[in-house]
C-alpha cells in the first residue's frame, strides 16, 4: 500500500540523516541509494502479496461448477490468473461490452495474445464459427497469436481450424488442470 511505502521512505530519510551528519554529500548520496532502494524494495513485495491473494482467491476455484457461477467478467478475471500460473504477463482485460470478440490481451514468451473467453456448458460445444471471430480479433488487434478459452470442448472442426490458422485451444478439462496443478503446487 502507498501508506506502508510512505512509512518506510520516512524511516530511510530519519536513518539517513545521521549519514549525512557523519559523511557529508557522501551520506546525502547514500541516503538516495536507500530510499530508491526501499521504493523498488517495497513495490516488489506489492506485487508479491498481490501474486498471493490471486492464488488465494483461485484456491476456492475448485470446480467447473464453480466456474460455472461467476458472472462472465468474472469468469474472464479467473482465466487471466489461471494463465499468469503458465507464464503469461501484462494481462489486460477489456471492458465488459463491445470488447469485439476478446476478452483479454497478454503476452508469452515475446509474443502478443488477444483472448476470447467463454463458459460455455459442456453441451454447448465451440464452434467454428466462434474462432473465426477471434482469429478477425487477431488480425484487427494486430497481435501475434490468439487464444480461445472455454469451459465446454472444442469439436474435430475447431481444432482444425484452430491448427490452420495457428490458434491455441484450452478447454475446461484442461483450464481446471492448470488452475489445480499450480495452485497445490504453490501451497
Amino acid at each position: 500500500k502507498k501508506g506502508q511505502t510512505g512509512f518506510f521512505i520516512w524511516i530511510t530519510i530519519i536513518l539517513a540523516i545521521p549519514l549525512i551528519g557523519i559523511f557529508g554529500f557522501t551520506g546525502f548520496i547514500l541516503s538516495i541509494f536507500m530510499i530508491i532502494f526501499v521504493i523498488i524494495l517495497g513495490k516488489q513485495v506489492k506485487q508479491k502479496i498481490d501474486e498471493l491473494k490471486d492464488l488465494r482467491h483461485l484456491e476456492k476455484v475448485n470446480t467447473r461448477n464453480e466456474l460455472y457461477d461467476m458472472g462472465s467478467y468474472e469468469f474472464e478475471s479467473i482465466v487471466g490468473k489461471i494463465l499468469k500460473l503458465i507464464d503469461f504477463i501484462n494481462i489486460k482485460q477489456t471492458k465488459a461490452t463491445g470488447d469485439m470478440a476478446v476478452d483479454l490481451f497478454a503476452e508469452k514468451d515475446g509474443e502478443s495474445y488477444v483472448i476470447e473467453c467463454k463458459k460455455y456448458d459442456v453441451m454447448h460445444k465451440v464452434s467454428r464459427r466462434d474462432l473465426m471471430l477471434l482469429e478477425s480479433a487477431r488480425h484487427y488487434f494486430k497481435k501475434d497469436k490468439a487464444l480461445f478459452v472455454t469451459l465446454s470442448c472444442f469439436p474435430r472442426t475447431a481444432f482444425k481450424y484452430a491448427k490452420e490458422v495457428g490458434m491455441e485451444l484450452i478447454d475446461g478439462n484442461q483450464l481446471l488442470k492448470i488452475h489445480n496443478k499450480n495452485t497445490e503446487s504453490a501451497i
